[in-house]
């Protein structure tokens, strides 16, 4: 990984799960795990129609340095913005990890 590329900072965070009245699992919040430094690249962005709503849908790849305990369960905050992290792909043996993650409107 180059340091170079690496200057966006971004926050991973968990989602706090608690028990409803039915004992059902629930996200009740959202956890801050690291603020790390990333490269960010947008890939794609689309429009849509959903119910009588327009909708835009952003996916962008994050890439940072190698770190264990990463889910697709957890989200990236980036520029204000939620992102769903879609998937994680190890980059050379432990050198970064590449995200995948989907901003929605």
């Amino acid at each position: 990984m180059q340091a170079g590329k690496l200057d966006r900072r971004i926050t991973i965070q968990e989602p706090v799960i608690s028990q409803d009245d039915y004992g059902e699992p629930v996200v009740t919040g959202w956890a801050d795990v690291a603020t790390v430094w990333a490269q960010v690249v947008p890939v794609s962005g689309r429009e849509y129609f959903d119910a009588t709503a327009v909708r835009a849908e952003k996916t962008t790849r994050f890439r940072i340095r190698w770190r264990s305990g990463l889910t697709e369960a957890m989200r990236i905050v980036y520029d204000g913005r939620n992102y769903d992290i879609r998937s994680i792909v190890e980059l050379g043996r432990r050198e970064g990890l590449e995200i995948r993650a989907e901003a929605t409107e």
